[in-house]
């Protein structure tokens, strides 16, 4: 119904000649036009430079970020355009135009959004931010005026002791008071391109395991590196597995995948990637060939209980990994 559809309250204000060939030939699409999450999109393809409609949280916070492990993790971020101020002009004065979302009344927020909405037919991703003491009263007001307005919705942000907050600022005594910190360089995240000359330390590990073709014998090896870097403002020495190997005569034609996983494992070690993530991906993996018994557990009473496995491969990352905690990785 092309009547209908011309007289939604969108396409009304679209100029005459789009509408006409939208009633000739029709729309591909009812909604065409949304604001995606500008200040999210800034950090994680352009260098923090440009939030679009989202004025920047602060020119430097911390944000927190989930860990692959479930736990989270700060970084420093910095606003690009603060930064390159600050190099071209040192500690002068930040002009006007310089405003963060902080500085901001939460109505000037919503007055972005309500500036756009005419243009846009689908979402607007775009934060109204408040204080942690924004008034009560106020902040209802916030969405009767949305209301008001003609908006399709409202996001706001407040931070809260309980829940935590994604994005913090540091308060200006402490960041004044507060003795320089090392940068953080995560020795467990440095890359190494080649092996380092010398000796390395290593462990060797002779396991058994049992599978439907009967019971099985191989030796595992692993070596370590010391790693120097700084974390949480302090220099830090760290041992760190650098290489998996699976001794030269082993390397039946039942043993090459297992060869092929240790040189994939070593790249992961080299190149300063999760370990611990990639030994457990390796105990994900099933074979047709029934399940592995490789291994023991030792129950809360003391006995010991043996660990099956879907796979060979999952017996294998399994035995690497007591390997690992027993070296106190």
């Amino acid at each position: 119904d092309a009547d209908k559809y011309l007289r939604g309250q969108f396409v009304e204000r679209l100029p005459q000649a789009l509408r006409d060939g939208i009633r000739e030939h029709g729309i591909r699409n009812s909604h065409l036009l949304s604001i995606a999450p500008t200040g999210t999109i800034s950090l994680a393809f352009a260098d923090n430079a440009s939030n679009g409609i989202e004025p920047p949280y602060s020119w430097t916070y911390q944000r927190r970020k989930r860990t692959a492990d479930g736990g989270t993790r700060s970084y420093e971020v910095c606003d690009h355009a603060w930064r390159l101020y600050r190099q071209l002009h040192g500690d002068a004065p930040l002009p006007p135009a310089f405003v963060t979302a902080l500085e901001m009344r939460a109505l000037d927020h919503l007055r972005m959004v309500e500036a756009v909405q005419p243009f846009i037919d689908t979402a607007i991703s775009k934060t109204v931010n408040v204080p942690e003491d924004y008034p009560y009263e106020d902040f209802r007001d916030l969405y009767l005026e949305a209301w008001r307005a003609g908006l399709k919705g409202l996001a706001t942000y407040r931070p809260n002791a309980v829940l935590g907050s994604v994005l913090s600022v540091a308060p200006a005594e402490d960041v004044a008071s507060a003795a320089p910190l090392v940068a953080d360089d995560d020795p467990l995240r440095k890359r190494f391109e080649h092996r380092p000359l010398g000796e390395l330390e290593s462990v060797t590990s002779k396991i058994e395991y049992s599978t439907q073709e009967g019971r099985k014998t191989a030796y595992l090896t692993v070596s370590f590196l010391r790693a120097e870097g700084a974390w949480e403002g302090r220099q830090v020495t760290v041992e760190r597995p650098f290489e998996f190997f699976m001794p030269a005569n082993q390397r039946t034609g039942g043993h090459q995948w297992i060869t092929a996983s240790m040189r994939l494992l070593s790249m992961v070690a080299r190149a300063g990637g999760p370990i611990a993530r990639a030994l457990a991906d390796m105990r994900e993996v099933v074979w047709e060939k029934g399940p592995v018994r490789c291994g023991h557990i030792v129950r809360d009473d003391g006995v010991q209980v043996p660990v099956y496995h879907d796979s060979e491969v999952a017996a294998i990352a399994f035995m690497l990994q007591r390997m690992l905690i027993r070296r106190g990785f």
